[in-house]
């Protein structure tokens, strides 16, 4: 039974080799494009929970403030949040792009 698989493998060696990189490649392929949205969740997920904090420290700190003064006040704490909120997209989204760049 082995030499007659033995044999097999002998004659078709470059067809066994092209098909097992083809196969390698698309399930490496295949894991990468899986990574992806996990990368995304997980991004957006730290991004949340940072503007958040920044959220409540603003509220908690700038709005006393300056209610009494300025009524525009609560809007721009929400602006300046989501501000911060593209900005750490962006800088998720380079810092990403340089790790997939340097792996490869």
């Amino acid at each position: 039974m082995f030499s007659s698989t033995w044999n097999f493998l002998k004659r078709h060696k470059m067809k066994c080799i092209f098909a097992g990189t083809f196969v390698g490649f698309n399930i490496t392929l295949t894991a990468s494009q899986e990574c992806l949205p996990f990368h995304f969740e997980s991004n957006q997920r730290t991004c949340n929970m940072t503007v958040l904090s920044i959220d409540l420290i603003c509220h908690m700190v700038i709005t006393p403030r300056f209610h009494p003064k300025c009524r525009g006040c609560v809007q721009c704490v929400d602006m300046l949040i989501v501000l911060h909120h593209v900005q750490l997209n962006i800088i998720c989204g380079y810092l990403y792009m340089d790790n997939s760049v340097s792996k490869n």
